[in-house]
């Protein structure tokens, strides 16, 4: 027996305090219904536990988000059911309009309240929200919601009647490329044509070829250069009309080296064709004054003076370093030149070009223009460099900018319909190559592509789901006159009244492609929040058998607890009662 330490106590003690602490442990898990309430009891099991915590508030979160954007497009959708409702109304107006047994007063009277219907349909497009979010007020248009485009539907008609319409009158100008043409069984040619970014300063760029005895012209329009209302008439006609002398003459002349088995050309060969002249020929056919392009020259009349010119002109570069300026002056000098005429005119520069596009059908580009002119190439450049300017060259300018005035385009082609020139002074919003394109010589396939390359920033994104991939990209649309296309639609005249009828009928259209994509994300949405309601629900299943107390189980472990920390303490009490013994040993 031993005085100074009661092993045994200590023995009983600790099972004791052992006891105890998982009493507790066990009290604590069943007052809290966790089997996890700190890192120690299970640091593995806390952080998946707190990451699932962590997916299960963001399922629940999206679901609600994903309820919101229901109630976005059912107010959106009670929206555009009046805009159906008003569109058929303006369509059968416009009906009415049309049929002949109305004069002009009545159509007057019928206008009116197309007038009204568009002015309401604008109201709605601007004021229908939901939290301040306005679905049809966005860039996208409803006839390409899937695309973000900077084009509008009267836009896009307007570029597809310019590409037809300068085509023909490119052909109905120049004789010898309609023949070469024809001969190159390339006609009728197949225009396909898009909306795209293109780099800088560049508005449109065209290619033409020829493919199984077929003619192609690739159109690429960046119409997001193009500005508003007037500015977007002239881009659309002069830019047009430029690129398309690109495309016939890609086709007239890549068609003649493959003819001619001059191989391992492709393109145009700028080497025997130079670059002045390909775009200075394109810019006499899209105006020599388009684009701000010899603007100095505008005040130029037939009473300036001949050094006067030349000084002006001097104030440029040659046409290898300004094809679109000083380089379509010297095109149209050198088709002066070569119709043989002393007056200068529209016609005498139509008549040259004519006949040296017919010598280049034979001939290398120098040899045609020497042939057609009886002057190099070499010497032509030099009348329009501007250290050697000559008197003829200036008295040439001198003649067209006469003509052209100080608003004229400058464009020497002919009329879509090749009635008559369209006229050097004629505006370039004037040329009327937007007007309505009958198919003829061209088979136009115009549209809106991949659209202009941009990011449409007025979308809104809902976040449908617990990581921030998981969202849903909700198109706003431009549900105005402007992007239904029915702008400047009217029933004044018969005429204008079969036009609004077509324009009617393609919004009604256009607003049922709407009302499907909404209503496709609608069900979308309801079917989002199912699947996000049974991934919360097992997910939170999961949770529960990682973090939540087995109470039967930890019922258990308590009863086994207690009744051993209750025998613990009776061994300790009959423990410390041991050192007792040695008070009898020394009173024996």
């Amino acid at each position: 027996m031993v005085l100074q330490h009661n092993l045994p106590a200590t023995t009983a003690n600790r099972h004791l305090t052992e006891n105890r602490n998982s009493l507790n442990k066990s009290l604590e898990k069943l007052s809290s219904g966790f089997r996890i309430n700190r890192a120690a009891d299970d640091a593995a099991g806390l952080a998946i536990s707190e990451a699932m915590r962590s997916k299960i508030n963001g399922l629940t979160q999206a679901e609600d988000n994903a309820k919101d954007g229901i109630g976005l497009i059912q107010t959106t959708e009670g929206a555009l059911t009046e805009v159906h409702s008003m569109l058929q109304r303006g369509y059968q107006l416009s009906v009415q309009a049309a049929n002949g047994t109305y004069n002009d007063n009545a159509r007057k009277d019928i206008d009116l309240e197309i007038q009204e219907l568009k002015s309401e349909l604008n109201r709605i497009s601007e004021n229908t929200d939901f939290n301040g979010i306005k679905l049809l007020q966005g860039t996208r248009y409803p006839f390409s919601i899937d695309k973000t485009s900077s084009v509008d539907p009267e836009t896009l008609e307007n570029i597809k009647n310019a590409i037809g319409n300068s085509g023909e009158a490119i052909l109905k100008t120049f004789s010898h490329l309609t023949d070469l043409i024809t001969s190159s069984n390339a006609n009728p040619t197949v225009v396909n044509g898009e909306i795209a970014k293109l780099s800088e300063n560049v508005l449109a760029q065209a290619a033409g070829w020829v493919q199984n005895s077929k003619g192609y012209i690739d159109v690429d329009v960046d119409t997001s250069k193009f500005g508003d209302s007037a500015g977007a008439d002239t881009a659309i006609q002069a830019t047009i009309a430029h690129e398309m002398m690109h495309g016939i003459m890609g086709i007239v002349y890549n068609s003649l080296v493959e003819q001619n088995h001059m191989s391992g050309v492709s393109e145009m060969d700028t080497d025997n064709m130079p670059l002045w002249f390909i775009e200075g020929t394109a810019q006499v056919a899209g105006g020599i004054f388009n684009a701000g392009w010899n603007s100095n020259l505008r005040s130029v009349t037939n009473s300036t003076s001949t050094a006067d010119v030349k000084a002006l002109m001097a104030s440029h570069q040659d046409p290898a370093n300004e094809p679109y300026g000083m380089g379509a002056l010297a095109v149209a000098y050198m088709g002066h030149k070569a119709s043989g005429e002393t007056t200068v005119s529209v016609d005498s520069v139509v008549k040259g070009l004519d006949k040296i596009f017919e010598q280049m059908k034979s001939k290398n580009f120098n040899d045609a223009v020497e042939a057609a002119t009886t002057k190099t190439t070499s010497a032509i450049f030099a009348e329009f460099t501007p250290s050697t300017i000559s008197d003829d060259a200036a008295n040439f300018v001198k003649a067209i900018c006469n003509d052209a005035g100080g608003t004229g385009g400058g464009s020497f082609l002919k009329k879509a319909d090749g009635s008559a020139y369209i006229g050097l002074n004629t505006k370039v919003t004037d040329y009327g190559f937007t007007s309505s394109y009958t198919p003829g010589n061209f088979t136009v396939n115009f549209d809106t592509g991949d659209g202009d390359g941009s990011t449409d920033g007025s979308d809104v994104m809902l976040q449908i789901g617990a990581t921030k991939s998981e969202v849903l990209n909700l198109h706003r649309v431009n549900m105005s006159t402007k992007g239904l296309g029915i702008t400047n639609s009217n029933v004044l005249t018969q005429d204008a009244a079969k036009s609004a009828l077509e324009s009617f009928q393609n919004a009604i259209d256009s607003t049922s492609t709407v009302r499907g994509y909404y209503g496709a994300v609608q069900n979308r949405l309801e079917h989002t929040i199912n699947n996000l309601q049974v991934t919360s629900e097992n997910t939170t299943a999961a949770e529960s058998r990682i973090r939540d107390t087995d109470m039967a189980k930890e019922m258990a472990k308590y009863t086994k607890s207690n009744i051993l920390m209750q025998a613990a303490q009776s061994m300790l009490a009959q423990a410390n009662q041991s050192p007792q013994g040695v008070l009898s040993l020394l009173q024996g």
